[in-house]
């Protein structure tokens, strides 16, 4: 069954997964599918262990939001340093998924990075552009 609740702010995502984040001490990337209103298709963990986002395949990213057949997608990963602040390996592996998502017309809407209880929205710092929540 789809949980189909509406995640419409970086707040929404962040309330939704910071749990899974607290105790990690290594990178983990989520990946949460959205409909076309933005309910929550699903939430999946695409990346897990030593890996790094800057070595993310948005092969990994867009298998599993064309499974769920999603219209909208949110990266989420977590830096177990603690500090939110995008890498510049982040900013260029999530303008890659961006324009590959447009087009598969799959959108990427964000990605939230999490470290020790806070996150930054890459869109909300303006390093990605055209659809919000």
């Amino acid at each position: 069954m789809k949980d189909l609740r509406v995640v419409s702010t970086p707040e929404d995502v962040f309330n939704l997964v910071c749990a899974d984040f607290r105790a990690l001490d290594h990178e983990e990337v989520k990946l949460l599918s959205l409909d076309s209103q933005n309910r929550l298709l699903a939430c999946e963990t695409i990346s897990d262990g030593g890996v790094g986002i800057a070595l993310l395949r948005p092969r990994q990213v867009f298998t599993s939001a064309l499974k769920n057949s999603a219209t909208f997608i949110v990266l989420v990963h977590n830096h177990p340093s603690g500090n939110p602040e995008p890498s510049h390996e982040d900013i260029v592996v999530t303008r890659r998924i961006a324009r590959i998502g447009k087009l598969l017309n799959v959108f990427l809407l964000d990605h939230i990075i999490i470290g020790d209880g806070k996150f930054v929205s890459m869109r909300a710092r303006g390093l990605l552009s055209s659809f919000k929540f």
